[in-house]
C-alpha cells in the first residue's frame, strides 16, 4: 500500500472511529490523532485543539514571568590541537 492509500484510510479511519465521549474516541478527547507514519489528523469531534506541535500558550505574553539569565563564569582552559581524539 503506498503512504498516499495509507494516509487517505487513516482520515477516513479518524472520521469513522471519532466518538464524542473522550474515552472512546481515538483522539482521547486531545483533538488530534497521530497516524503511524507521524501525520496528525484533528477528530471531528473534539475540534478547537491546539495542535501538539504548536506552540500555543493560554497564559498572555504580558502576565508570564520574564526568565533572568545570569551569566556564569567560564574557566579558561588551554587547548593543546594535538590532545584532541579527532
Amino acid at each position: 500500500m503506498s503512504l498516499q492509500n495509507y494516509y487517505d484510510n487513516f482520515c477516513v479511519e479518524v472520521s469513522m472511529l471519532a466518538h464524542h465521549d473522550p474515552e472512546v474516541c481515538l483522539c482521547k478527547g486531545g483533538g488530534w490523532v497521530l497516524s503511524d507514519v507521524d501525520t496528525w489528523h484533528e477528530c471531528p469531534c473534539h475540534k478547537e485543539k491546539p495542535h501538539p506541535e504548536s506552540e500555543y500558550d493560554e497564559t498572555p505574553a504580558e502576565d508570564q514571568p520574564q526568565a533572568t539569565v545570569t551569566p556564569s563564569a567560564v574557566p579558561e582552559t588551554s587547548f593543546d590541537d594535538d590532545e584532541c581524539p579527532f
